[in-house]
């Protein structure tokens, strides 16, 4: 059975520890690793391309795109977060309480 891709993402200084902890989590966990595959960006390899073009590619071939903001959202996020939207059938938000 293929799994559901589920791509997490925030501004890189915001969530760092968050996007890791969740990432570890769903590939650690007997049941939700069964059927998630999480994918953060900072675990794609230095190659020769655009980090914008290898970041859209992935979030285009991820049947989830779970985005973490709190206060910044550059026009990377921003284009993303439009991507999304056009297919999205539900959306939720939570904020972090310090």
């Amino acid at each position: 059975m293929k799994r559901i891709r589920i791509f997490i993402s925030s501004v890189q200084s915001e969530f760092a520890e968050e996007r890791a902890m969740l990432c570890h989590y769903i590939r650690t966990d007997v049941l939700l690793g069964k059927f998630f595959e999480p994918f953060i960006f900072e675990e794609v390899p230095a190659n020769e391309y655009p980090t914008s073009h290898v970041y859209l590619k992935e979030v285009e071939q991820c049947d989830i795109y779970l985005g973490l903001y709190a206060i910044f959202m550059d026009m990377r996020m921003k284009r993303v977060f439009l991507l999304q939207n056009e297919n999205m059938i539900w959306q939720q938000r939570f904020t972090k309480v310090a």
